[in-house]
Parts: structure tokens; sequence; C-alpha cells
């Protein structure tokens, strides 16, 4: 039996099994749905006339999503940009949400943000009644490759000699918003972060694929970038430019101050980071909604 053959039957026998299946769009292959469950979830109609803005926070034993529409719990659930979805109602996009949960709290030292969103995938499942499937699908992508046939570094990326104390984390969609400075490089343990605000990409200790997940989210690119800058590590980067919408929600920028303005985000990942955008096409992993249905009762 060739490899299609066997991936189209993985697929049928987990739908027979699951209530839906799960997998980042990123990854290869489908996992099975964890059996893990949240132990009391509220989900409830947000009906504010003004969006505050998507979201999601976590504690220890508490999980909780402000605002939040199907397709940003599905983006959050599955590592997906929004564009990688298919198939979802129109109300997916329109009508809002408010979660709340609690769960057992997780062993002390472990990652929260995979297995947060193991547990929202099972509450997507049992409560939105989503059921999806995976597609290789040829689509427009951009790599992120060096700029210069030397492969020099721009003068804003600049490989991290500092040692990370934590690393705060966010869904891919969204990237956590940037504080009013961030802390100078120091070989003291100190915060990993990238961070957004508006026109404005910052990071300490972090890897150029973040960066590519992270472009993804704006506007003048809404493509999968992909990583082919083959510089692995850690880096600092501070990149500013010109946007071609203002996110709700994201504090300003001061770059956009300036009388001349930074140039738009293709120029200045060039000019300040010494790496560029390609476009092509690719196949690549994406969702596919098969049916989802507004969310029952608590």
């Amino acid at each position: 039996m060739d490899g299609i053959m066997k991936t189209k039957l993985s697929v049928a026998l987990l739908a027979l099994a699951l209530p839906v299946v799960i997998a980042s769009a990123q990854s290869q292959g489908v996992t099975p749905e964890a059996t893990e469950r949240f132990e009391v979830a509220t989900v409830r109609q947000n009906t504010n006339s003004v969006r505050s803005g998507p979201g999601f926070s976590g504690q220890p034993g508490r999980f909780s999503a402000q605002d939040v529409t199907l397709q940003d719990l599905i983006t959050f659930a599955y590592e997906l940009q929004a564009f990688e979805i298919f198939g979802a109602p129109n109300w997916a996009t329109s009508d809002r949400f408010d979660i709340g949960a609690t769960m057992q709290p997780p062993p002390t030292g472990s990652a929260p943000g995979p297995r947060n969103r193991r547990l929202l995938r099972a509450l997507l499942a049992e409560r939105f009644a989503l059921v999806a499937h995976e597609e290789r699908r040829e689509m427009a992508v951009y790599t992120l490759v060096m700029a210069r046939p030397d492969r020099k570094l721009g003068a804003r990326l600049r490989p991290f000699e500092g040692v990370c104390a934590e690393k705060i984390a966010a869904p891919p969609s969204m990237p956590p918003q940037l504080p009013a400075q961030l802390p100078p490089p120091s070989k003291d343990p100190s915060p990993c972060i990238l961070g957004v605000g508006v026109g404005r990409l910052s990071a300490r200790g972090t890897s150029l694929s973040d960066l590519s997940r992270s472009l993804a989210t704006f506007a003048a690119i809404r493509r999968r970038v992909i990583d082919r800058t083959n510089l692995t590590g850690q880096f600092d980067f501070d990149l500013e430019w010109t946007p071609i919408a203002t996110p709700t929600g994201v504090p300003g920028s001061l770059a956009n101050d300036r009388a001349d303005g930074p140039p738009n985000i293709f120029t200045a990942l060039q000019e300040q980071l010494g790496l560029k955008l390609e476009s092509t096409k690719e196949v690549i992993l994406v969702l596919v909604v098969d049916r989802v249905n507004q969310p029952t009762e608590n």
C-alpha cells in the first residue's frame, strides 16, 4: 500500500474513533486526540457591541479566553493562521465567546501551552461539535532567506548572548504586545520574549523560525512564512516598518511618529535584519472544517 493510501486509511480510521482529527498544520501526519478534558468549562456568548480584541490567558489550574471567535479558538488550538483554515461557517469570524475553564494543575516545570491547546481541542470537539481533517494544498508562501550573498546579518539582527530565564509564549496568530521598552541585552538571566507593536516587532533570545511564524500574522504578508535562512540558535532583533493596517488593541510605535517614516515590512527586513521574503508556491498542510455547531449550553 503506498504512502497516500496509508494516510487516507489512517485519517478514515481516526474519524471513526475520534470526535475531531488533531494535528498542527505545520506537523507531519495525524496525532490522536488526548483523553484529558477540562474539569469544568463555561462557554458564553460575548454580546458587547465593541470588540476589545481576543485574549487568551492561563494560570496553574485555570484557562480563559475572552472576546474570541471560533476562528480565534481554532488558530490557537491548532497552531494555525486564519488563512490555513477552510470550510468554517460565516459565524466563525463574527460570533464572539468568553470561555472559563479549570483543570488539574500541571506538573511543576511543565510547559502549559501544549496542554492548553490539547484541552481546547477537546472542548471544541465536545461543545462546538467540531469535526475537521487535514489536507495538503498548494498555496502561495514566502520563504525567509538571507538578503546578501555574503550572508551578512543586518545591523538590527544580533546573535543572542544572554541566558533565558523564561520564554513568554503566545498563540502564533497573536504575538504578545510589547512593553514600552524591552530590557537591554544582558548576560544575566532575563525573560526571552517576542512581541509586537504597531509597526514594530522585537525579540530577545528568539529563533528565526519564531520570527517566520510572527511575520505571517501581519496584513501585508498573510501567507505561511518558511524559514530557509539556515541560521540556527537564538537572536535579538528590532524591526520597524510602516504597517498597511493598525491591529485592534495593539499599542503604537514611536517609529510611526518620525516625519519620514520607516519603510514597508519587506524593505525593512532587508535593510534592518539582512533578510528577505521570496514568494513561491509549496504544498502545505491545512485544516478543513467538515462540521461545526454553535456551542452547547453550560
